[in-house]
């Protein structure tokens, strides 16, 4: 059998790649770093913070929407009942 990387997956499952945290401790200081510099890049950049507000906007559309779906089938259901 070959050697497994330095996150070997064990039990012959290759390692996983690396993705800058730390799945043992935390942020890794990789990922803090690049959290730093996403916040960064957010606060210069008008049209990085306008996409965010947008994604923020929709996500919490796409939730209202799914509460209101469920509330449908659940009064569907209790018609057909």
């Amino acid at each position: 059998m070959g050697k497994m990387g330095g996150g070997g997956g064990g039990f012959g499952m290759p390692p996983r790649p690396f993705t800058g945290v730390n799945t043992v401790g935390g942020m890794s200081y990789t990922g803090v770093n690049f959290m730093k510099r996403a916040m960064t890049a957010a606060e210069l950049n008008p049209k990085l913070r306008r996409f965010e507000s947008l994604i923020f906007r929709l996500k919490k559309l796409l939730e209202s929407e799914k509460k209101s779906l469920r509330h449908i089938k659940t009064l569907c259901a209790k018609e057909i009942d």
